[in-house]
C-alpha cells in the first residue's frame, strides 16, 4: 500500500514539474544609435522583482536584441538609454507582454526625429 502510494505521488509530481518549463523571449530595442542601453525583465508583481537584466549598446542602426528565459506567463520591461553614463531617455513598459512571444520596443527621446 505505502509503495503505491509513493509511486502515485511520484508520477503526479514528475508530471507537475513537466509543465514548469521555462520560455525563451526574444526582446528587440529600437532607439538611438551607438547609446548604452539599460534593459530590466520584470515580473508582474508590481514590485522591482527581476528576472534578468542586460547592458549593451545599440548598433549603428540603434537596435539592440536580447533574449531571456521565464517560467512566468508575463513580464514588464525598463529600459534605459544611456550615453557617456548620462540617461537620456528612460521608458516603463508595464501591460504585460506574454513570455515567449517576441516584443519590440520603440525607445526615443522626445526630441529624436526617426
Amino acid at each position: 500500500m505505502k509503495n503505491s502510494i509513493f509511486v502515485v505521488v511520484f508520477f503526479t509530481a514528475l508530471f507537475a514539474i513537466s509543465f514548469i518549463s521555462a520560455a525563451d523571449t526574444s526582446i528587440t530595442i529600437q532607439t538611438l544609435p551607438e547609446h548604452d542601453v539599460d534593459i530590466s525583465v520584470l515580473k508582474p508583481t508590481g514590485a522591482y522583482d527581476l528576472i534578468e537584466s542586460f547592458h549593451k549598446t545599440s548598433n549603428s542602426n540603434g537596435t539592440v536584441s536580447v533574449t531571456f528565459s521565464a517560467t512566468e506567463s508575463e513580464f514588464y520591461a525598463r529600459i534605459w538609454v544611456k550615453k557617456d553614463n548620462v540617461i537620456i531617455t528612460y521608458k516603463k513598459f508595464e501591460e504585460g507582454y506574454p513570455v515567449g512571444e517576441p516584443k519590440t520596443f520603440e525607445v526615443y527621446p522626445e526630441w529624436y526625429l526617426k
